[in-house]
């Protein structure tokens, strides 16, 4: 006691500092020494998850190689069996051989009597399907062409391509054609419904293969005309103008 009361003061300032400095390092190595177990741990977790999903790569390529080798034997299986069955088609052709003549079928030519517009069915299919609001009663309706052809319709009295169905200011049902291009719109309206079809009595069909060169266009509408009851028809030109055919029961 008495030598450090006989101690400067700047000694016994320092002395403190010292003592101060070790408390510290005390502290820090304390607090060091007890976070290096936490941090082993989160490395260690770390570590886990990634042998973790090592593993289940693993797993996955096992899977993909195990189902790899069943197509396989399935895969030799069918080429077994395929080569089985050529064998025995080879050894029957050696047995009978069959005689190839290069001849080509005899085409028929197409012959309409003309007096139903469904002798020409095989040129043409149903485009009511397709017929855009033909389920809305008295929307307008509208196709689009999807051949080059052209198309014909029935249909109670109302308007086609802005023509309305009237003769000598009567309205009246009428057939007609309307030539395609493919992605033309036909625009129809009627105020007809059918209550038990359920749609506007608009019907369409569309050519997918050329008219024979021995129909014409007159000659189909007349026999469209007939099958369907109406009086009159629309044969539509490319550029929008038509010629009205008028049937017997209005002249």
């Amino acid at each position: 006691m008495a030598i450090w009361t006989k101690t400067p003061l700047w000694g016994r300032i320092l002395a403190g500092c010292i003592v101060v400095a070790l408390l510290v390092a005390a502290v820090v190595l304390v607090n060091t020494l007890g976070s290096k177990p936490s941090v082993v741990a989160a490395q260690e977790t770390q570590l886990q998850e990634k042998d973790a999903e090592i593993q289940s790569l693993q797993d996955q390529v096992k899977n993909l190689q195990a189902d790899y080798l069943k197509q396989a034997e399935t895969f030799g299986a069918l080429r077994t069996e395929i080569d089985a069955l050529k064998a025995v088609q080879a050894q029957r052709l050696d047995e009978n051989p069959v005689v190839v003549v290069n001849q080509a079928p005899e085409e028929k030519e197409f012959v309409w009597d003309g007096k139903s517009f469904q002798g020409l069915a095989p040129f043409f299919f149903d485009g009511d399907p397709l017929i855009a609001q033909h389920k809305e009663r008295g929307k307008d309706m509208t196709y689009e062409c999807s051949k080059d052809y052209g198309v014909f319709f029935t249909m109670d009295s109302g308007v086609v391509q802005d023509e309305p169905t009237v003769y000598h200011e009567k309205k009246y049902g009428a057939v007609g054609f309307v030539p395609c291009t493919e992605g033309k719109l036909i625009q129809l309206w009627t105020e007809h419904w059918s209550e038990s079809a359920l749609h506007n009595q608009v019907h369409i069909v569309e050519l997918y293969l050329p008219l024979p060169e021995s129909v014409t266009v007159e000659q189909a509408l007349e026999a469209l005309m007939k099958d369907d009851g109406k009086p009159l028809a629309y044969m539509f030109a490319a550029d929008g103008t038509h010629e009205l055919i008028v049937g017997d029961q209005l002249k």
